[in-house]
């Protein structure tokens, strides 16, 4: 079993768990719960940013609050002025290929949802085997 650890949304550290399992007990949910937020198929779970311990324990504050801006918390798709976050797409070799002004707009450009978007700019993963995103500062 690999031990987890929670995180607040403003980045300091709440608790260390042994196992996903002991972490879903206590906070009274399913360890189902606790796999998505760790492996950052959502965004949190029950208020608290996940991690395997051995990825926190090698991040830096600096590492932290980079993770927390790209996962958004507060604002999933929108700014504070109500605008959307807007994001460009790059290939393989990091070449930008498109801006948009919305991950909306990206999402129907390419074909996919804006879910899968959001998602791509988390963790990096490619679209359709190709695009990969990351959100303009």
């Amino acid at each position: 079993m690999r031990e987890v650890v929670a995180i607040t949304k403003k980045g300091k550290f709440f608790k260390s768990f042994k196992s996903m399992i002991i972490a879903a007990k206590e906070f009274n949910t399913t360890p189902t719960s606790i796999f998505t937020a760790v492996n950052k198929i959502s965004k949190s779970s029950h208020n608290y940013i996940w991690f395997y311990k051995e990825y926190y324990d090698s991040l830096t504050e600096e590492k932290i609050k980079s993770i927390l801006l790209n996962i958004n918390l507060n604002k999933c798709y929108y700014t504070a002025n109500g605008e959307g976050i807007k994001i460009e797409s790059y290939n393989k070799k990091g070449e930008i290929l498109n801006q948009f002004k919305s991950m909306s707009e990206a999402a129907k450009f390419i074909g996919c949802t804006r879910e899968r978007i959001r998602q791509a700019c988390n963790d990096g993963s490619r679209v359709k085997n190709y695009y990969r995103f990351r959100i303009i500062k």
